[in-house]
């Protein structure tokens, strides 16, 4: 029996819903530079995950969701929670402690193309149409203009824009195994915060194998923007962004991917009194149009029913692909 169309929400409802998934997940990239700076970088974003795990977890019970799930489904959730929370977030987070925000805000937004290519290989890939291919071409050209050395280098360490491409080719092998009919299988709320809990349980031990524990110390603008981050970026926006996805086009939801980063950019201006100088404008302003272009690709080569382009970059952490979290990029 098919499942009946939910009934149409108001405007209202619709534009708040939108206002919080761009504001709150357009922020998340100042909020985790000012965090990382105040707190080491793998026990900041463990504590984030593992708090926002428990929350989430906790309103699923709350729904009438059953905690405890099949045996099947652990692994997918172990595999999601390395993949998206773990790895990706975990160099996503750290990249911040010497990346400016809207650079890694900008960056993030080739996430979008990184699903686009992968997806196209193997002998069950999505074709690339020429729409496509202009869009990874475009992406290409603007990530080399964001990271053409000026003044000799950059400011920031090679490290960690190395980082920030790796946090984004991990995300989407994430979302790709997402894909998967034993992870679109997981429920909604429940699945989410197990990967949360499960992968902030990892960066926790990670921050404590690398000696993390040994600099930690108590700062009110860390304590603050962990709590923002686990409330209203992981769970808040992420149950918001849920409520959109059956009741917006497709299109519509892909929106985030490129509305967040321009929010990133002003939040970095207004909040960190960063700069972006002329070449790196045209850079980010290249990737921007390089995923409107990645996202229709996506959308009009599919067949059937599929689960939706994840949101925002891992280094938002929270977009969503079927009915798992996908990260700070996405929840």
């Amino acid at each position: 029996m098919a499942t009946p169309d939910p009934p149409s929400p108001s405007r209202g409802r619709l534009v708040l819903a939108f206002a919080v998934a761009y504001l709150i997940w357009g922020t998340t990239y100042a909020a985790i530079r000012i965090g990382v700076l105040a707190w080491p970088p793998f026990l900041f974003v463990g504590l984030r995950f593992t708090l926002a795990g428990i929350v989430l977890l906790g309103f699923a019970r709350l729904r009438g969701e059953r905690l405890l799930l099949p045996r099947a489904s652990w692994p997918p959730i172990l595999i999601l929670a390395v993949l998206l929370i773990a790895v990706s977030n975990g160099l996503a987070s750290w990249s911040e402690v010497s990346v400016p925000s809207d650079e890694t805000a900008l960056l993030g937004a080739t996430t979008a193309l990184w699903i686009t290519g992968l997806g196209a290989l193997g002998p069950h890939g999505t074709r690339l149409k020429r729409r496509g291919i202009v869009a990874l071409l475009l992406g290409l050209v603007g990530s080399v203009l964001l990271l053409a050395p000026r003044n000799g280098w950059h400011a920031a360490p090679l490290a960690g824009y190395v980082a920030i491409m790796l946090s984004n080719l991990t995300w989407a092998a994430g979302v790709l195994y997402g894909r998967r009919p034993r992870a679109t299988a997981l429920p909604l709320l429940t699945g989410a915060g197990w990967q949360m809990l499960m992968g902030g349980a990892l960066l926790l031990v990670a921050g404590w194998a690398l000696g993390e524990n040994h600099t930690f110390s108590w700062s009110l603008p860390g304590f603050l923007t962990m709590l923002y981050l686990a409330l209203a970026a992981s769970t808040l926006t992420y149950t918001a962004y849920l409520w959109l996805v059956p009741r917006v086009s497709p299109l519509a939801l892909g929106s985030v991917n490129y509305i967040n980063p321009l929010v990133a950019v002003v939040c970095g201006w207004w909040l960190l009194g960063e700069r972006l100088d002329g070449l790196e404008i045209v850079g980010g302003a290249v990737v921007l149009l390089s995923v409107v272009l990645a996202i229709p690709n996506q959308r009009k080569s599919r067949q059937g029913p599929q689960p939706p382009t994840p949101g925002p970059s891992p280094l938002t952490g929270e977009a969503v692909l079927g009915t798992s979290i996908l990260g700070e990029g996405g929840p």
